[in-house]
């Protein structure tokens, strides 16, 4: 479900900046909100996980991933984004 969820916020970051050489504000917002809960969820589950490590219900799984901490892939703009929208996530 992690997994799913990081392939998402990934694929609508992409959808957000291919939104932005249209200037479909609309587009762009939607796409926003949509990362706001996309990553509320991951974080919900990395503390769900980080409480059941701590009260010894499930093994550490190897380092920690911790609110706040940058996400488990990179995105890279190619070019100039803003005008061409062409991203490249891994």
């Amino acid at each position: 479900m992690l997994t799913d969820l990081i392939k998402e916020h990934a694929a609508t970051l992409e959808y957000l900046i291919s939104k932005i050489p249209n200037k479909d504000w609309h587009g762009i917002s939607d796409a926003c909100n949509d990362l706001r809960e996309i990553e509320a969820r991951i974080q919900t589950i990395e503390l769900c996980r980080a409480q059941q490590i701590a009260d010894g219900t499930i093994p550490p799984p190897g380092p920690i991933v911790r609110a706040g901490d940058p996400l488990p892939y990179k995105v890279e703009i190619i070019q100039d984004a803003k005008r061409t929208g062409q991203v490249k996530v891994e």
